[in-house]
């Protein structure tokens, strides 16, 4: 249950593990990142002829390289899962200085997110496309390791047209 005590020791657990794993980090090269999440999945990719590419302005990120892997697999995992039928996936991932922050852009031409559903996309368990199989924890996930860091999630969708998720990792 959410708010519950057992769930508060597991995020409070959460958040010490990462702030532990971030403090001795070396910056993760997101470049070699992208091309080992891509080789890792390179038959879903060619299946579905989905494109890929980087706009990277900012090349090293501070971060656990487990989670900061964790979170482009699960973007780039989901915005070919969730393509539209008739269009071939392009996939753009991004990298900027944003005040305080880095920011981590991945967007994808899928199906896109209602809007009266953008507020409930990190909650756990829930899933917009009920017919496209998945557990509803991927995002979820993403928003809890990124909180515990110091650092924000949003998203910005239009459904049918354009899902841009946005990760903002504390300088």
């Amino acid at each position: 249950c959410m708010g519950c005590p057992v769930q508060r020791l597991f995020d409070l657990a959460v958040v010490g593990k990462i702030q532990s794993e971030i403090a001795g980090a070396d910056p993760i090269n997101v470049m070699e990142l992208i091309a080992d999440i891509k080789l890792s999945i390179q038959e879903k990719i060619t299946s579905v002829k989905a494109s890929i590419s980087a706009d990277i302005n900012v090349e090293g990120i501070r971060f656990s390289r487990k989670n900061l892997r964790s979170i482009l697999y699960n973007l780039i995992s989901n915005a070919i899962k969730f393509k539209r039928p008739e269009r071939d996936p392009q996939i753009i991932i991004k990298t900027s200085m944003e005040e305080d922050f880095i920011l981590l852009s991945v967007q994808d031409n899928g199906l896109g997110i209602p809007e009266y559903e953008l507020e409930n996309v990190f909650n756990m368990y829930k899933r917009i496309h009920a017919n496209i199989e998945g557990q509803g924890i991927g995002l979820y996930l993403i928003k809890k390791i990124v909180d515990a860091s110091g650092g924000k999630v949003a998203v910005e969708s239009e459904a049918g047209k354009v899902s841009n998720f946005k990760i903002y990792f504390k300088v």
